[in-house]
């Protein structure tokens, strides 16, 4: 596991990482073998990016990060991974029937100029760092947090 965080400058970044790491649910090793998972020092307006192609995730971790905050960056992206793997189209239309959304609500934000926080892609993502990383915060913009919890 040090690997994931060996990228990272400060001890102090490292170990919020480690934190993070432990406070996420899923167990992301065994359900999405082959994608790898790299901190990696802030970056300015982006917190974590999914690079579906490399089967890569990588979480940008910022001096103002607690584990909580992390760890729900970290369950975000790991949901957009579980997306791309294991969802196509009958599952995407059943989150967006489930979650109240019009069918045709755009499911990747692509081409299209829309944040990912208002996409189903997006919604499902933050819905499951919600469930798998922590409650702190809530960046979805097309409905509230789900309430399964």
């Amino acid at each position: 596991m040090a690997d994931v965080l060996a990228p990272l400058g400060s001890s102090d970044e490292r170990s919020v990482a480690a934190a993070a790491l432990d406070l996420v649910t899923y167990d992301w090793i065994a359900g999405l073998p082959g994608w790898q998972l790299r901190f990696r020092d802030g970056r300015q307006g982006v917190r974590g990016l999914t690079f579906p192609d490399s089967r890569r995730i990588e979480v940008y971790v910022r001096g103002s990060d607690t584990p909580e905050d992390l760890a729900h960056v970290l369950a975000h992206e790991l949901g957009h991974a579980v997306d791309v793997t294991y969802f196509g189209e009958v599952q995407r239309a059943a989150w967006l029937a489930a979650r109240g959304f019009r069918r045709d609500t755009i499911w990747f934000p692509g081409e299209s100029g829309v944040s990912d926080f208002a996409t189903g892609a997006g919604d499902f993502a933050e819905s499951f760092g919600w469930v798998h990383g922590s409650t702190v915060r809530w960046a979805g913009e097309l409905a509230p947090p789900p309430n399964f919890l």
